[in-house]
């Protein structure tokens, strides 16, 4: 038995599909990274809807985000099936869309997907960093004491921007479909984030793939199939994220625009100091759903902070807008924002110019047991392995980090 430092836990996955983009690894270095793993116990994970993540390591010292499905606590064993199969063929859903995006720069890097004791597990890159949503109390407050400079807003919007376009080039239809401060990481430490503030030039990350979708044609997904839905972040997503009940919705759900009108929101409310329909008051005040609001109302006015940022709020206005075709592309976002900061760039070079993904070939592992050669871990953590994790814990908490 190993010994564990406090109350950390050993993770064991029984099957384990890696994703690799050497054919010819080592199976028994890829079983030593990745089968055995050691996290902190569960009362630490990172909860979001349906899932929970965890960080873990390996007896390499790496670090990577554990996802897996959150416990079901219904008692009638007929609806747990039946939850359990919904999500977790939405899980699945996620693994897909995720696979299909890996490795474009400002996405976590997909390891795999394994199953162990408790059900199906996903490895990915653990992102060090903090949350938009954390890190935003490090950004400059603008003139009215609300909000921050535009300038902020537009290399924050620019860099998401960026992110979505080069992932069009491994997957020309992906859609996130539930960006918010909470899925955007600021990757570093404090003195990181206030370097990145300072020169207008930010490293960020999107995360929790949770609602992502890559439409196929001719192959319809998860929601038409078999009735799951899975919805955005109601302050942020676009009115069609937000309900399952008008006729053509699914089809409305496979439309890029969506992360438009999510991110425009997030735009908003940095530049604002509070989001489009500010609407946990706003439902309370009148009583309908975040859907019929997004639909019937638009959006709070946005105050300048000065008259040279009339472009930039009318280009995040421009995105706010029930109807799709209303909407301005990624492409004009990210050029707009661009051309707010005094930078030449395109979005035609950003798709052209993002560098092409390798081809990842899945090899299927599996735990040998002891009987037939397997081994054990025995002894101590190594020293360097405890030092690493808990100086990551201790990094972890200077901000608070959420999962969505």
């Amino acid at each position: 038995m190993p010994v564990l430092t406090r109350d950390m836990r050993i993770l064991e996955l029984l099957t384990f599909q890696a994703l690799t983009d050497n054919p010819n690894v080592d199976r028994d270095w890829l079983l030593r990274r990745f089968m055995t793993l050691i996290a902190p116990p569960a009362s630490e994970d990172l909860l979001g809807g349906s899932g929970a993540i965890t960080r873990a390591f390996n007896c390499y010292g790496e670090s990577f985000a554990c996802k897996r499905m959150r416990e079901i606590n219904e008692r009638d064993a007929y609806e747990r099936s039946r939850i359990y199969s919904g999500r977790r063929m939405a899980f699945t859903e996620e693994y897909r869309a995720h696979q299909a995006v890996s490795g474009v720069q400002g996405v976590p890097r997909l390891y795999g997907m394994g199953m162990s004791r408790e059900g199906p597990v996903v490895l990915m890159e653990w992102v060090e960093g903090h949350t938009l949503a954390s890190s935003s109390s490090l950004f400059p407050v603008a003139r009215g004491g609300r909000g921050t400079h535009g300038a902020i807003v537009a290399a924050v919007g620019a860099s998401v921007a960026r992110i979505l376009l080069q992932a069009r080039r491994s997957a020309p239809s992906f859609i996130h479909r539930d960006i918010s401060p909470r899925n955007i990481m600021v990757r570093g430490g404090e003195q990181d984030i206030r370097r990145q503030i300072g020169s207008l030039d930010f490293k960020l990350s999107l995360i929790d793939m949770g609602s992502s979708s890559v439409p196929q044609e001719g192959n319809l997904s998860i929601t038409m199939n078999s009735d799951i839905w899975r919805y955005g972040t109601p302050e942020y997503a676009a009115p069609e994220m937000l309900t399952k009940d008008v006729p053509g919705i699914a089809a409305l759900r496979n439309s890029q625009s969506i992360d438009v009108y999510a991110l425009c929101s997030v735009l908003y409310e940095l530049y604002a100091g509070y989001t489009p329909y500010d609407m946990e008051n706003n439902q309370r005040r009148h009583g309908v759903s975040p859907y019929v609001m997004k639909m019937s109302y638009g959006p709070i006015s946005l105050s300048l902070h000065d008259s040279a940022d009339r472009q930039l709020a009318n280009m995040i206005m421009g995105g706010i807008m029930p109807k799709q075709s209303d909407r301005i592309s990624m492409e004009d976002l990210y050029s707009g924002c661009m051309a707010y900061l005094g930078r030449r760039d395109s979005a035609r070079r950003v798709m052209r110019d993002a560098p092409v993904r390798p081809r990842q070939t899945p090899l299927q592992i599996s735990v040998t047991r002891p009987e037939n050669g397997g081994g054990a871990i025995n002894g101590p953590l190594p020293e360097t392995l405890v030092h690493q994790m808990e100086e990551s814990s201790r990094r972890a908490g200077r901000f608070p980090r959420f999962f969505g």
